[in-house]
C-alpha cells in the first residue's frame, strides 16, 4: 500500500506495526480476526483515529475500484466495526451519503449496527432529513435494524424510530412511501409485531410502496395471517405506474398492453415521439390525486417489459411452431410470465401512422375547432373508443349522429360503442337504424350491404335475432319503414357540442 493511504500514529513502532497488519489484511492473509482486532486495540486510540481518516479520505474515496488502495475505506470501516470503534459514528454515518457506492455502504450499515446505541440518534437524525437523499436516508433505517439486532438493549428504541417513520404525518411525498418500505422491512427483520398496527394502517392509508415490501409478506414475516382481501389478480397485467401529475408510483391491473414499433422507428430517426411505445387501451386513473390517463411506465416497469419482450422475440424466432407461430404472425408475443403483448403499428385512416394519444389530442382541437364537422367527431370518439374511453366516445359519436343521422359508419360505431358501455336498449337502437338506413340508402349498393349484414349479425350477438327477411329488416328493405332516428338529447340535457349550455340554449335552438 502506496504511502499516502498511511496517516501516522506519531510512533515509528506503532506506524510500522500498524503498516504490517494493514498489509496483512490487503494481501489476503489467513490472519484470525480475533488476533486483527486484538492488535489493534492494543494500538489504542490513535489507530482509530487513522483508520476513520482512511475510511473518509476524499483522495482514496474517488480512486477506481481496479486499484488495490481503493479498497482502504472499505477495509477501515470493516476494522472500525470490529472493534467497535464509538467515536467513528459521525464519521460512519456521513459515509451514508455515499450512495454510488454500495460496497462501501452495505459495509457501513454493517459497522454501525456492531458499534451500538451510540450509533441511534445520529442515524435517527439522517432518517428524517429531508435534506437527505432517499438512498441515504434508507440507508440509515437499514443500519437502525442492524444495531437493533446486534444489540438487544437497543432494540426498543429503534422499534420506535421506524413506527414513528410510519407516522401519517411523515407521508408528504413520493420519497417518503420508499423509506416507509424500508421502516416495515426493517421492522419485519426485527419480529416487531408490537408494529402490526401501524404497518396495518399505512398499507390500509395507501402510504408505502409495494415495490419495495407487500402487506402479506410484512404479516407472514411476523407470523400474522394474511387478510382475506389480499387475494392476488388472477387474469391481466400488473403494471406500475408513474403519474404525471402526482408523482406517485402506483401498481395498475390493465388487460392489454400493445407495442407500437412505430414508435420506436421514429425516434431512432430522430423525430419527436413524447408518448411511449408501450399503450395501454383503457382509462388510468391515478389513487393518489385522480388524474386520468396522466401516466407513465415506472424504469423498473419499463426494463422489465424490454426484457421479457427480448426473451420471448428470441424464444419464437427460434423455430416455434403450430400455435406460437401463429400468434406470431398476428402481432401477439408471450411473455415469460404468460402475458401477452400485441404488436401493433398504430396509424390514422388516412394511413399517417400516428401514436393513439397523439391522435387523441389533434381530433381533441379539430373538434373544438370546427364543432360541426360531423366527421371529425366520429374519428375523435373512434380513437377514445380504442382507449376505452366510451362514455365520451358515446358522446362525440351521438353528435355526429346528429349532425349527420343517415351516415352508416356513425350509426354502426354507436351500436358498438354502446354494446362496448353496457347500454344494451341503446345499441339495439342504433344497429337496428343501421339496419333500416342501409336498406334505404346513402351509400353504395356493396358497401350498404356490408354495413347490413354488420348490423344484423351484432343484433344477434345481442340476442335481437334479426336476419334478413324478419319483420325489421323486411320492412327496411321494402321502403315501408322510415328511417329510425338516433335517441334524441333532452331539451334539459346538456349539448353535444360540448359547449357546457343546455341543448335547448344550443343546438336545440
Amino acid at each position: 500500500m502506496a504511502d499516502r493511504t498511511m496517516p501516522s500514529l506519531g510512533d515509528a513502532a506503532l506506524d510500522a506495526d500498524f503498516s504490517a497488519l494493514l498489509g496483512e489484511l490487503q494481501q489476503g492473509r489467513d490472519t484470525p480476526l480475533g488476533e486483527i482486532v486484538d492488535r489493534l486495540r492494543a494500538l489504542g486510540s490513535s489507530a482509530t483515529t487513522a483508520l476513520i481518516a482512511m475510511a473518509t479520505s476524499p483522495e482514496l474515496l474517488e480512486l477506481e475500484d481496479d486499484s488495490a488502495e481503493a479498497w482502504a475505506p472499505v477495509l477501515s470501516v470493516r476494522l472500525l466495526g470490529m472493534i467497535v470503534a464509538a467515536e467513528a459514528v459521525r464519521p460512519l454515518v456521513g459515509l451514508l451519503d455515499r450512495f454510488e457506492d454500495d460496497a462501501l455502504g452495505d459495509t457501513v450499515v454493517e459497522a454501525l449496527g456492531e458499534i451500538g446505541p451510540k450509533a441511534v440518534e445520529p442515524l435517527r437524525q439522517v432518517v428524517f432529513d429531508r435534506r437527505k437523499n432517499l438512498f441515504t436516508r434508507s440507508r440509515a433505517g437499514s443500519a437502525l435494524a442492524a444495531v437493533a439486532k446486534n444489540h438487544p438493549e437497543a432494540r426498543a428504541e429503534v422499534v420506535g424510530i421506524l413506527r414513528e417513520r410510519l407516522d401519517p404525518a411523515e407521508s408528504r411525498e413520493p420519497d417518503d412511501e420508499v423509506l416507509n418500505g424500508f421502516a416495515i422491512g426493517g421492522l419485519m427483520d426485527l419480529k416487531a409485531v408490537e408494529a402490526a398496527p401501524d404497518i396495518r394502517r399505512a398499507f390500509d392509508e395507501d402510504r408505502v410502496d409495494g415495490s419495495v415490501v407487500e402487506l402479506r409478506d410484512a404479516l407472514r414475516k411476523l407470523g400474522l395471517p394474511d387478510a382475506p382481501e389480499l387475494a392476488r389478480p388472477s387474469e391481466g397485467f400488473q403494471l406500475r405506474l408513474v403519474c404525471t401529475a402526482c408523482h406517485y408510483e402506483r401498481p395498475h391491473l390493465v388487460d392489454q398492453v400493445y407495442l407500437d414499433p412505430g414508435v420506436l422507428e421514429r425516434r431512432e430517426r430522430g423525430e419527436d415521439e413524447p408518448y411511449s411505445e408501450y399503450i395501454v387501451p383503457q382509462p388510468i386513473t391515478c389513487p393518489k390525486c385522480g388524474a386520468l390517463d396522466q401516466y407513465e411506465l415506472s424504469n423498473i416497469t419499463r426494463v422489465m417489459l424490454s426484457l421479457d419482450l427480448i426473451v420471448a422475440t428470441k424464444k419464437q424466432a427460434r423455430g416455434a411452431r403450430g400455435k406460437r407461430r401463429d400468434e406470431r404472425e398476428s402481432g401477439e408475443i408471450e411473455l415469460p410470465g404468460g402475458d401477452r403483448v400485441k404488436v401493433l403499428r398504430f396509424g390514422l385512416e388516412d394511413g399517417r401512422p400516428m401514436h393513439p394519444l397523439a391522435g387523441r389530442d389533434m381530433y381533441r382541437g379539430q373538434v373544438e375547432a370546427e364543432p360541426e364537422r360531423a366527421d371529425l367527431r366520429l374519428r375523435y370518439g373512434k380513437v377514445l373508443r380504442f382507449l376505452g374511453h366510451y362514455d365520451e366516445a358515446l358522446e362525440q359519436c351521438r353528435a355526429a349522429a346528429s349532425l349527420d343521422p343517415t351516415d352508416l359508419e356513425t350509426l354502426l360505431t354507436l351500436g358498438m360503442l354502446a354494446r362496448d358501455a353496457g347500454k344494451l336498449d341503446e345499441a339495439r337502437a342504433w344497429l337496428e337504424a343501421t339496419a333500416r338506413q342501409a336498406a334505404q340508402g346513402g351509400a353504395p349498393h356493396g358497401e350498404r350491404a356490408d354495413y347490413l349484414r354488420m348490423a344484423v349479425e351484432e343484433l344477434a350477438d345481442l340476442g335481437r335475432p334479426a336476419q334478413p327477411g324478419g319483420p325489421a329488416v323486411e320492412r327496411a328493405l321494402d321502403g315501408s319503414q322510415p328511417v329510425v332516428k338516433p335517441p334524441k338529447v333532452g331539451r334539459n340535457d346538456p349539448c353535444y357540442c360540448g359547449s357546457g349550455k343546455k341543448y335547448k340554449k344550443c343546438h336545440g335552438r
